[in-house]
């Protein structure tokens, strides 16, 4: 029986697929760090540094093809700009302003786009 219903691919930039990285890393946290034993004192953060050296310097991870993180950063880190270079390219014009509360954000939205397509169509009459 047809639902009509097409499975789709989330998109990177969106709020599900960085919730479904979240849950998997709390899932892995959970599962090796946490299930070891009782729970560490965070004023005595040796166990949570000797867990964290062993998951980004020793544990090989299926996501990266089994290399390491600290491999995987090496092997990206001539294409990584530093900031110099980020603050040179940055242009906070086209950065959009994001307001904390959806219903405020969704306002402005509208405010920016009914204001954008008005420009575009004054410049268009101007040529």
């Amino acid at each position: 029986m047809e639902l009509g219903y097409q499975r789709g691919k989330i998109q990177e930039e969106s709020l599900h697929y960085l919730n479904g990285k979240v849950e998997r890393s709390q899932l892995t946290d959970l599962q090796e760090f946490w299930a070891h034993g009782p729970c560490p004192s965070m004023q005595d953060s040796d166990d949570l540094e000797c867990w964290q050296f062993d998951y980004n310097w020793r544990r090989p991870h299926g996501s990266l093809k089994g290399r390491t993180p600290a491999e995987r950063s090496s092997e990206l880190c001539d294409q990584i700009p530093d900031r110099e270079a980020v603050a040179l390219r940055f242009d906070d014009s086209k950065e959009p302003l994001q307001f904390s509360n959806w219903a405020t954000d969704q306002a402005m939205k509208m405010v920016h786009f009914s204001g954008a397509k008005r420009k575009r169509s004054l410049q268009e009459n101007v040529d």
